[in-house]
């Protein structure tokens, strides 16, 4: 990585912002801010991350009661990022899901899932502090996926699905890369323009909320085909330190159903 520095001996509106900003009692409290929101998120994470794994436990033992597999669908995506703001570029990703399905040969079903997901976002600018900020960023997010929901089905052989439920989207890990560029004032008090890039894990917080979908079922020999896009709309941010990055995405969902489970 190549880091660049230069002095700036008249820095003008520089200068202004150096000497207005919070001193390092601010930055202080900001840091313990940080330090107490990623906490809070990692005790929610392993409590949501609790509440899953318990779920799709219960589920298990009422399949092994059935003599039949845990789940019965089987999902890959493609997915896209939503663009919040004007700086965010939408971006491809990709995922992987498990569903099992309740009454499949009933009007209404019950789903609940377990998946992987990951996604990217580009972001033009991103805010680092009083003295810093980011340009050209690339974030990478990798989320376990709970799916808990309802769906339609309209139709007799050909149906046509439409769901809707809640979902947990539990951080596993999070990446960020791009050139960071800082003014930082020196011993005399002289503002040092540094530009260096990086390449390194960034933290995310888990988050939760809401997602719908449309699609179609399309019977085969013996399993169906299951074609649909759906939409998450994660509520709490992933990050919302200066710059507010939401887990918003489109996916689309190519599958099979291989059975029915409490016809």
């Amino acid at each position: 990585m190549k880091s660049t520095k230069t002095n700036i001996k008249n820095p003008g509106f520089l200068s202004v912002i150096v000497s207005n900003a919070p001193g390092a009692g601010a930055e202080i409290a900001n840091s313990i801010k940080t330090l107490l929101q990623n906490v809070i998120a990692e005790s929610m994470k392993r409590l949501l991350l609790t509440f899953g794994l318990l779920a799709l436990l219960a589920f298990g033992v009422a399949g092994q009661k059935k003599e039949e597999f845990i789940f019965n669908e089987v999902f890959v995506s493609v997915n896209n990022a939503a663009a919040e703001k004007a700086n965010i570029t939408k971006s491809f990703g990709a995922g992987i899901c498990m569903n099992r399905a309740f009454w499949t040969e009933k009007q209404f079903n019950l789903i609940a899932g377990l998946g992987f997901n990951h996604n990217r976002q580009f972001m033009a600018h991103m805010h680092q502090s009083h003295f810093a900020y980011a340009l050209d960023v690339n974030l990478q997010i990798n989320t376990l996926t709970v799916p808990v929901g309802v769906r339609l089905n309209l139709g007799k052989k050909l149906k046509i699905l439409v769901e809707a439920g809640v979902f947990a989207d539990l951080i596993l890990s999070g990446h960020r890369s791009g050139v960071m560029h800082s003014y930082y004032p020196d011993e005399n008090n002289q503002i040092v323009y540094t530009q260096k890039a990086f390449d390194k894990r960034f933290v995310f917080s888990s988050t939760y909320g809401l997602f719908s979908g449309i699609g179609v079922r399309i019977p085969l020999a013996k399993y169906e085909l299951v074609l649909k896009p759906t939409y998450f709309f994660g509520i709490p941010s992933l990050y919302s330190h200066g710059e507010s990055i939401y887990g918003r995405y489109l996916s689309f969902q190519i599958g099979l159903n291989f059975g029915s489970f409490n016809r």
